[in-house]
């Protein structure tokens, strides 16, 4: 369907198609794409985001520590607002709920950088948006994701219009 190539920078363009549907949220369907090994450990993960077109409240970010069908989320949306859970299958747990997050841009088209710093000595993660740190929290319970791949993630809102506008998202790998 399309190929991910990582170099120094890696951009990556996105025009959904419709995917398999999935209980992250209520009425909604997922897209999600994954690079690395398993076996590679998580220490950081920078990336600027940009949503150009879809609903406004649906979130887009990233996944990592991603092994054995589970993985940690942090989704931001165009209203300045994030989240951070656990997926598992289907199963979406939230380790910390939609809350403001004022480092964020509002609207579309704007550019949004997410950093995730894992501090192997503490058990910490540590998040920022722009450069702004925001919250730090812990994956205390097994299967801990202190390795394994890392990407991103798209959630298709039942507000979307899609196909008939589509969800359009930029990645680009720091």
């Amino acid at each position: 369907i399309f190929s991910i190539f990582f170099h120094f920078f890696f951009v990556f363009f996105l025009m959904v198609r419709r995917p398999p549907r999935s209980t992250l949220f209520p009425y909604t369907t997922l897209f999600r794409s994954q690079e690395g090994l398993v076996s590679d450990p998580f220490t950081n993960l920078n990336v600027t985001l940009s949503k150009l077109s879809g609903n406004d409240v649906a979130g887009y970010g990233v996944i990592f520590g991603s092994h054995d069908d589970t993985m940690l989320v942090v989704l931001i949306n165009t209203k300045k607002e994030f989240i951070i859970g656990e997926l598992t299958g289907n199963l979406f747990t939230v380790l910390q709920s939609w809350d403001d997050a004022p480092g964020l841009k509002s609207g579309y088209n704007q550019t949004n950088i997410i950093d995730i710093t894992y501090d192997s000595g503490t058990g910490e993660f540590d998040l920022s948006f722009n450069g702004e740190w925001i919250t730090t929290f812990r994956d205390d319970d097994a299967p801990f994701h202190t390795q394994g791949k890392y990407g991103y993630i798209v959630v298709i809102s039942p507000m979307d219009d899609f196909p008939n506008i589509p969800v359009s998202i930029t990645f680009k790998k720091n």
